[in-house]
């Protein structure tokens, strides 16, 4: 690839994030300015990662690999790191259930 070539991905990728970002933005200010708006943003930013995480802790827990920075914490290899890991990760995914179960709360009790 030569350097136009490049320049033109470059280019391309910042338009689409900075085009991105600003719908980002419009949809947070947009929640933000309603009466429960804080809520729901908890809600909508709470159950992704809480599946995402989830489903990294099932698999680890699974296949006995979890997957880190540079390479796989190997439970039979390193032990340590690997149930460090999903512990850690494990108690990071129980804390977003419940911040996705308080926020629903809330939202109900606002109703």
């Amino acid at each position: 690839m030569d350097s136009r070539g490049a320049l033109w991905l470059l280019a391309r990728t910042a338009l689409l994030c900075g085009a991105l970002g600003l719908v980002l933005y419009g949809a947070v200010a947009f929640l933000a300015g309603l009466p429960n708006g804080q809520w729901v943003i908890g809600l909508l930013l709470s159950v992704p990662m809480t599946a995402f995480v989830g489903w990294v802790v099932w698999r680890a827990l699974r296949e006995g690999e979890f997957p880190r920075r540079g390479g796989a914490a190997v439970r039979a290899e390193q032990p340590v790191a690997y149930w460090f890991h999903t512990l850690w990760y494990g108690f990071c995914a129980l804390f977003l259930a419940w911040l996705a179960v308080w926020c629903m709360e809330e939202l109900l009790a606002a109703r």
